[in-house]
């Protein structure tokens, strides 16, 4: 994709004024996987990340601001927005809402099949998130549009469409399907959490969250069916010969509570649907085994996941 919004060093002048800041340079980055226009900016002897927010009203812009501000007070490792002379976080620029923010020399986050805590890390990150997140309502949060109503009501708008029509009863029975299925944990969701938007420092330790364009209230659970949909996590999970590579950085690194409380956690993600396979039933013990888990805490950790599922 290429630079959507040029911007000549006069305009960038004149923003890095509004800054407060001394310009020396500026030039456009490659738009690898974005929607906007964004910059390397040199001012007052700085290297800054600035960004042109392309196809948003302001009101857009300034809900992803506050998210960010929030964020950043719970703990969560993510660039701060910087304000301007006048206290603005939103300055205009080429007939778009620019938002600054401060370099970081970082990589984007590389999985390595081969190597499960580089993968874990992604999951590690979503976590943090989640916490900084948590207890924020849906009206706090921008609209989620992908939520099961958008969905279905994007589909009705092409439903008459002959080009289409093969396919609209298999989209309208997964809409149902996923209607009927159980109510899951929500709260906010990062909904494109790929490496790309996470900045690791040169040994690999998390630097930064990145991109919350697309954050809204949703299942948490769909967080994390985006990042295991990234192709060099499905590749570290598929690739598995066995659950001891991945398991045994847990139990070095997890206390007991810790270990029970995620097997319960992931008996709720196997009760999710209303049924449970012999697959999940055999991997949940496989996993508390290795995890040396007792049998005692292995079946109340499965009847708290039941009864918070309503099953049976």
């Amino acid at each position: 994709m290429a630079l959507r919004t040029p911007l000549d060093e006069g305009e960038a002048r004149a923003l890095t004024e509004a800054y407060g800041l001394a310009f020396e340079s500026i030039e456009p980055l490659p738009a690898l996987g974005t929607v906007n226009s964004n910059f390397r900016l040199r001012a007052s002897e700085r290297t800054w990340f600035l960004r042109l927010n392309e196809g948003k009203r302001d009101a857009d812009v300034a809900g992803e601001v506050a998210l960010v501000e929030r964020l950043r007070t719970h703990g969560l490792p993510t660039p701060e927005i910087v304000r301007a002379r006048d206290g603005r976080a939103i300055v205009p620029a080429a007939g778009r809402p620019a938002t600054l923010f401060p370099w970081i020399d970082g990589k984007e986050a590389q999985p390595d099949a081969k190597q499960p805590s580089t993968v874990a890390l992604v999951g590690a990150a979503l976590g943090r998130l989640h916490r900084a997140g948590w207890g924020m309502r849906a009206d706090e949060l921008p609209r989620n549009y992908y939520s099961l109503d958008e969905l279905e009501r994007r589909l009705e708008s092409f439903a008459d469409d002959l080009r289409v029509a093969d396919i609209v009863p298999a989209l309208r029975y997964e809409l149902d399907r996923a209607r009927r299925r159980r109510p899951s944990v929500m709260g906010l969701i990062h909904q494109d959490l790929f490496p790309d938007n996470v900045l690791v420092d040169g040994e690999g330790a998390l630097l930064a969250v990145l991109d919350f364009e697309q954050a809204t209230h949703g299942l948490l659970i769909y967080d994390v069916a985006v990042a295991l949909n990234d192709p060099p996590q499905i590749t570290a999970v598929t690739n598995a010969t066995d659950l001891f590579s991945f398991t045994s950085h847990i139990d070095e690194a997890f206390e007991m509570a810790q270990k029970v409380r995620m097997i319960e956690l992931m008996w709720r993600v196997a009760y999710a649907d209303g049924h449970l396979s012999e697959h999940e039933r055999h991997v949940l013990w496989r996993v508390a085994d290795l995890l040396h888990v007792p049998q005692g805490a292995y079946v109340h950790a499965r009847l708290r996941a039941q009864q918070a599922a309503g099953t049976d």
